[in-house]
């Protein structure tokens, strides 16, 4: 029987705003959605049906140090998030197999972390999506993108860079891996 409404994988772009540091000027976390049930809503109601898996850092109160978690977390908890969103890139359908327990735990687990070094800006968010992305292609969870994750994340930016804040979720600007325009839109 094949299933419809699979879940889509997005990777979805976050205004911020770039330092001397990090001049980077999106935050990048997966955002995981169905198609169906959620045209025409409103934006609340859209946003009650997505959960955003990323890495961020902040002090961990254990070790008082600056380090990388891994959360999953439904978009509606963080309306600040909302207001930055700039953009999506569609990466594929994850299979029905794959329950959002064991890809949160697959992400959580397999994909690598590592201790926050102010000084130290070869690991950030995005290259956690990548390390994600990379995982999931080599797992036959997703298609295998055209190109390498960080390519494909950088022809995302590329799409990204020219375009408005959106007015609404239903017309965030959406992306292929390879930062071409899809015409639909996103979901």
């Amino acid at each position: 029987m094949v299933e419809r409404n699979k879940r889509r994988l997005y990777v979805a772009f976050f205004r911020r705003k770039p330092t001397r540091n990090v001049p980077v000027k999106f935050h990048t976390a997966l955002i995981v959605a169905r198609k169906s049930g959620l045209w025409p809503s409103s934006d609340s109601d859209i946003v009650k049906k997505l959960y955003l898996y990323e890495a961020i850092n902040r002090i961990d109160p254990s070790t008082s140090q600056d380090t990388w978690f891994y959360e999953v977390t439904p978009l509606a908890e963080i309306p600040e998030r909302v207001q930055k969103l700039s953009g999506l890139m569609f990466v594929g359908k994850l299979p029905a197999s794959l329950s959002d327990e064991e890809l949160r735990n697959m992400l959580d687990n397999d994909v690598p972390r590592k201790k926050f070094v102010a000084d130290d800006l070869s690991w950030r968010c995005h290259t956690w999506i990548w390390d994600a992305l990379t995982l999931l292609v080599s797992r036959q969870l997703i298609p295998a993108l055209p190109k390498s994750p960080e390519q494909s994340w950088r022809d995302a930016i590329q799409f990204m860079d020219d375009k408005d804040p959106p007015s609404s979720l239903s017309r965030i600007p959406c992306c292929d891996e390879s930062g071409k325009a899809l015409a639909n839109g996103w979901i």
